[in-house]
């Protein structure tokens, strides 16, 4: 028989609770609660780590949203909808802003320092020395750009 039909004017329940049930807060959360939470979330999480990377992908959406007043009383009247198309920036980036450092991508900022090559410089020292230890200075000149 009928089925959903006819669009009333009114939307169709919406749900207001996912991102908080994703970070694990109440929804009367405060922000420094979201904030830790999402910390502890992403560190668990991150690809990184061994994480999930879709999983990664949805804290670091509920944290966007949740950790931005306008964006989180949208959420919260309109759900995920309400907020789809609002920015939504690489989760790396979030990351790093949090962690400092990369997350996985380059960008934000500041040069990177370039690694430099090993140097293998052979050292003597006797039998004796490698049985009971022993110290050496080393002068090493290198080129810095």
């Amino acid at each position: 028989m009928g089925g959903g039909g006819g669009g009333g004017g009114r939307r169709k329940n919406v749900d207001t609770t996912k991102f908080y049930t994703t970070l694990g807060v109440e929804k009367n959360a405060s922000e420094a609660e979201i904030k830790k939470a999402y910390r502890k979330m992403a560190i668990k999480h991150h690809p990184d780590k061994g994480g999930d990377e879709e999983t990664f992908k949805e804290i670091t959406k509920a944290y966007e949203v949740l950790a931005d007043s306008s964006k989180r009383e949208k959420y919260d009247q309109g759900g995920e909808e309400a907020v789809d198309g609002d920015g939504g920036g690489d989760p790396s980036d979030i990351f790093a802003q949090m962690f400092g450092g990369g997350g996985g991508r380059g960008g934000g900022g500041g040069r990177k320092k370039q690694k430099t090559k090993d140097v293998n410089q052979p050292l003597k020292v006797t039998l004796e020395q490698l049985y009971t230890g022993v110290t050496k200075k080393m002068a090493i000149t290198r080129q810095v750009v």
